[in-house]
């Protein structure tokens, strides 16, 4: 399925990006793999690892729709853990997992077993649609939607 691509500049900055949200950069860029550390939530939701990238540079992701980028500095910004495609540096995430299942969707919960909660100074950048596993190949859910540029949402 096709995907929608945003290109950003990175000025002397990081971001952590999901590797399969990773399409190109700079070479100017410096990058490496890195585990989140988020405790034993995160071996819990299998363990997570992004991309981490670093310097003066373009960088190219893809989206699945037209993402939304969440300042997270003025609340407490929550995710579903599959819909996160990246986040600035000066963002701190904390991985939670609901184990309330239907009892806490009544309750006003989101019904997802593991979310991302974000806070710190800095942009989420989420996308519309999840990327889930279907029979052992990465399958998506199709959004529609044009691209986007998000160099100046992310001071570029």
């Amino acid at each position: 399925m096709a995907s929608e691509i945003q290109i950003f500049y990175l000025d002397n900055d990081t971001v952590s990006i999901n590797g399969g949200n990773v399409l190109a950069f700079s070479a100017s860029i410096e990058w490496d793999i890195k585990r989140v550390n988020a405790g034993r939530a995160s071996m819990m939701a299998g363990g997570l690892f992004n991309v981490e990238l670093r310097g003066t540079g373009y960088v190219a992701v893809t989206t699945k729709g037209d993402p939304v980028a969440l300042d997270v500095a003025g609340a407490p910004t929550f995710a579903d853990a599959q819909a996160v495609v990246m986040w600035t540096s000066g963002v701190s995430m904390d991985i939670r997992v609901d184990t309330g299942g239907l009892k806490s969707m009544l309750r006003g919960g989101t019904g997802e077993l593991v979310q991302i909660a974000f806070g710190g100074q800095g942009y989420v950048l989420v996308q519309p649609a999840e990327s889930v596993v279907d029979g052992g190949h990465q399958a998506q859910q199709q959004s529609s939607g044009g691209g986007g540029l998000m160099g100046t949402l992310m001071g570029g």
